[in-house]
């Protein structure tokens, strides 16, 4: 458990440098960090072997909901379209 937590942490920080360094927009960073804290969630999820399955499965789906509403208000504010959101997920 230790070790993912570690892992993740590194992950992330990995993540913010290249945001800075590649200057990559808003919307994507969050996106990313919400896949990235999904990702840790299911996986302590899955190594709570007697836990309710619901509960895994509300949460992918929870957090697959909030990257679709960020990809999709990004893009509306940057450019207008709402078609545009589907391209960029």
């Amino acid at each position: 458990m230790i070790t993912l937590f570690v892992s993740f942490i590194m992950s992330m920080i990995l993540l913010l440098v290249l945001f800075s360094v590649f200057k990559w927009s808003k919307p994507l960073l969050v996106i990313v960090l919400l896949e990235g804290v999904v990702v840790l969630l299911l996986c302590v999820l899955f190594q709570w072997i007697t836990g309710p399955v619901m509960l895994v499965i509300l949460s992918f789906f929870v957090g697959e909901a909030l990257v679709l509403l960020t990809s999709f208000f990004g893009v509306l504010r940057s450019s207008g379209s709402p078609y545009g959101s589907i391209f960029f997920y």
